[in-house]
């Protein structure tokens, strides 16, 4: 996410810093709450418990 953010600063389009980053438009939009949860409050984010043997990365986001 912060890779793309970063990207797109430099490339001045999402299509060209989802292009760069080799990411697809849907990965970053089922995601970003994530991002942004890990931004905002890093202590809730610690909090979460992902186990991707369990769940999906979309599960998990929603």
């Amino acid at each position: 996410y912060k890779k793309v953010l970063k990207t797109f600063s430099r490339v001045r389009t999402m299509t060209e810093a989802f292009r760069v980053n080799g990411v697809d438009r849907g990965t970053i939009k089922m995601t970003a709450p994530i991002a942004e949860l890990h931004i905002v409050d890093p202590e809730t984010y610690k909090g979460l418990k992902f186990d991707p043997a369990n769940e999906t990365l979309l599960s998990f986001s929603k």
